[in-house]
């Protein structure tokens, strides 16, 4: 027995359609589907890769919001502006956006992700176990940073 062939033009073009019908769905029980995209500094790999979430997410109505903060924002503004989108109640996902500059830890920052909201297996509860991660409402309430 072969394994079957996939098309995966065709599948994401299927995938398009759904998440396009379930965004519509949203939207008329009043509700945009948002993802927060925080970009630190203006690395031109990752500002080219947001700007492909951008248009991806237009294309199936996703509000992607880009925030930026300068290349020598300090731990503690990223950090607050994390959680910030967590506790933004018009913000569904958050994705932190890779690499950051020199200055900054990604191990020092990642636990201000908002649990909840990670779009991404960027904090240390989901990295490696997605399938096993606890549920979302398991999750501890975060402080502020």
């Amino acid at each position: 027995m072969t394994a079957p062939l996939l098309d995966g033009r065709a599948l994401a073009g299927e995938l398009r359609a759904d998440l396009r019908l379930r965004t519509a769905e949203l939207r008329s029980r009043a509700c945009t589907a948002r993802l927060a995209v925080l970009i630190v500094g203006e690395d031109s790999a990752s500002v080219a890769y947001v700007r492909s979430l951008a248009n991806a997410g237009s294309s199936v109505g996703v509000d992607v919001r880009v925030d930026t903060l300068p290349a020598d924002a300090r731990e503690a503004l990223v950090r607050t502006r994390l959680f910030e989108l967590g506790e933004d109640r018009d913000v569904h996902g958050v994705i932190l956006q890779q690499p950051l500059p020199a200055h900054l830890a990604i191990r020092r920052i990642a636990d201000a992700m908002p649990p909840h909201k990670t779009s991404t297996a960027q904090i240390r509860s989901t990295k490696g176990g997605l399938p096993s991660a606890p549920a979302p409402s398991s999750f501890p309430r975060r402080r502020p940073p």
